[in-house]
């Protein structure tokens, strides 16, 4: 038992699996989180993941490429600067026009109301140069990208229900927290 103390311990080797459930988070997309946070039996927790990782693949098969310019907050000029080149696969995305307002100078958006949490959640606020598929509508718009995140391999899963079927539940539950509150960089 003394080898799975330390490796069911260890969250790190979970770290895609925290980063899908915090892109379904943060998509709003809570019910696997949910059932997860939950779960009180090991076959309760493989069909979530079974269909949290098929709804993952269907996403990514119709995910969108957005280039453009990243955009951050900055407190000084009290706006959105988009001013960094990024082409990001976005399995998700949200129009921010009603929460931004139209540049103010070059690059600048400012806040109008207060952005939704779903949409502040999302991975990257993007001014779109261009995108593909094509959606004409939104070039020359911010989005709230939602960054597709890498599938789990089955070693890292398989690893989860090991820990489980020895007892440390107390894992999932951390992988959980985690994803809910804070990012684990890939």
């Amino acid at each position: 038992m003394e080898d799975y103390t330390h490796a069911c311990n260890d969250i790190e080797q979970f770290r895609t699996m925290v980063a899908m459930l915090r892109f379904y988070a943060s998509a709003s997309r809570v019910s696997y989180v949910d059932r997860l946070a939950s779960a009180i039996s090991i076959g309760v927790v493989e069909k979530t993941i079974a269909e949290a990782l098929r709804e993952l693949h269907a996403l990514t098969s119709t995910a969108v490429m957005v280039n453009g310019r990243r955009c951050r907050y900055d407190e000084g000029v009290r706006g959105y600067v988009c001013d960094h080149e990024v082409s990001l696969r976005c399995c998700d995305y949200d129009l921010l026009d009603e929460y931004i307002s139209a540049q103010k100078t070059e690059g600048v958006f400012t806040p109008v109301r207060p952005i939704p949490e779903r949409m502040r959640l999302a991975s990257a606020f993007v001014l779109v140069e261009n995108m593909h598929p094509t959606v004409e509508r939104l070039v020359g718009k911010v989005v709230a990208c939602h960054i597709c995140p890498s599938m789990p391999s089955s070693e890292e899963i398989e690893a989860l229900v090991s820990c489980l079927k020895h007892g440390y539940w107390d894992i999932l539950h951390r992988m959980v927290a985690n994803a809910l509150t804070r990012e684990i960089k890939d």
